[in-house]
């Protein structure tokens, strides 16, 4: 028994995986096209890595591992893949699934801590998935149920201007719950960003250079 669990941990995230991984995403895509792309859509890890392959970013930052599907997923597109997770239980859990992955550089806290930790170390653009929320049992709040605000905020005091950045779950900017509403977050990235559009499609808030 010991000895199979070896092996499927060693197969797990490796380039064969992958490839499974993305023959059923590319399914799950395919289902939601027919039954009229309602929200959220399910091609959100492969967006990060098309978006990636678009604008020659060679490093990913996430906020909110999660279950760490997103930093799994993207494995073999960027060479640095930055991830921080707030809650305690799904940061151990990562740091034991891609402990034989050097590429992948995990930190334990709020976003809107490590985030200036992490920019300190970048001389080049980035492509920033940001994603931590609150969401109920099994995650982690920290003073607010989002960081977006403050990340932002972060993001556009780099001396990095072109990264590229995408926000998940547009559907929650209404202006409740800490989220700012769509015309905020547009007016930010234009006073953020002047040089970038901003653009929201398929549930996913796009800040990318014209």
């Amino acid at each position: 028994m010991g000895l199979i669990r070896t092996l499927k941990n060693r197969l797990r995230d490796g380039a064969f995986h992958r490839w499974l991984q993305r023959r059923k995403d590319q399914k799950e895509l395919d289902a939601w096209e027919k039954s009229g792309r309602p929200p959220p859509p399910p091609f959100k890890k492969k967006l990060v890595r098309d978006i990636a392959r678009q604008y020659g970013t060679r490093v990913l930052v996430e906020t909110g591992t999660n279950w760490g599907n997103t930093v799994a997923s993207s494995l073999g597109t960027f060479d640095v893949i930055y991830s921080i997770e707030l809650f305690d239980e799904l940061y151990e859990k990562a740091v034991r699934r891609f402990a034989r992955h050097p590429k992948v550089k995990l930190r334990y806290g709020d976003s809107a801590h490590e985030l200036p930790r992490i920019l300190d170390e970048l001389r080049e653009p980035a492509l920033f998935w940001l994603d931590a929320h609150y969401s109920g049992d099994g995650t982690a709040r920290a003073d607010v149920d989002t960081p977006i605000m403050k990340e932002l905020q972060i993001i556009s005091r780099h001396q990095v201007s072109n990264h590229v950045i995408l926000i998940d779950d547009a559907r929650c900017f209404n202006g409740t719950n800490d989220y700012p509403t769509i015309d905020v977050c547009r007016a930010l990235s234009a006073g953020f960003w002047p040089c970038h559009e901003f653009t929201v499609v398929d549930d996913i808030i796009r800040i990318t250079p014209k």
